[in-house]
């Protein structure tokens, strides 16, 4: 995707009337900034979706009313059945 932000561009330029070659011979400084500054942006871009991704899959992992995460052991304490009572997250203890 970075190389699309040069090649975009050289296209632009063909179309205005200029030989893209020549000018990337002539002003190399400008396509490495392009190109730079479309990594830094995308790498920033998607370090912060992908960090938000992390913190939506934890929050849906995790159920709110016991605290377990999926894919654990809900149990009662000893001595408890569990049966005609609310669970709540003080008697509960999750075991991974």
């Amino acid at each position: 995707m970075a190389l699309g932000g040069d090649i975009l561009l050289l296209g632009i330029e063909a179309a205005a009337g200029l030989n893209p070659f020549t000018d990337m011979a002539q002003r190399p400084i400008l396509y490495v900034y392009v190109l730079l500054g479309t990594v830094v942006a995308f790498g920033v871009f998607g370090a912060m979706v992908g960090s938000h991704e992390d913190q939506l899959e934890q929050m849906a992992l995790r159920e709110s009313l016991t605290g377990c995460t999926m894919g654990a052991i809900c149990k009662w304490p000893e001595g408890r059945t569990g049966r005609g009572q609310t669970l709540s997250y003080a008697r509960v203890f999750c075991a991974v």
